[in-house]
């Protein structure tokens, strides 16, 4: 029973510190709520493009591509 109890807050806390590191990267890119992230996308992740198939998204840089 102290073996399972243990290893839950240990999930727990890598769960929590996974999102708290993505909240963080995502506010370094002046994206602070989840409704700043679908309407921003193409500002913080592409150089240029919408996404069509006339005018793709171009990535320009090794974060753009992560």
């Amino acid at each position: 029973m102290k073996k399972t109890v243990t290893a839950l807050i240990v999930f727990l806390t890598v769960v929590l510190l996974v999102q708290a590191v993505g909240f963080a990267w995502m506010s370094d890119n002046g994206l602070s709520s989840p409704i700043d992230v679908t309407s921003n996308v193409h500002k913080a992740y592409f150089e240029s493009g919408n996404g069509s198939k006339e005018t793709p998204y171009v990535i320009a840089t090794p974060l753009q591509l992560y």
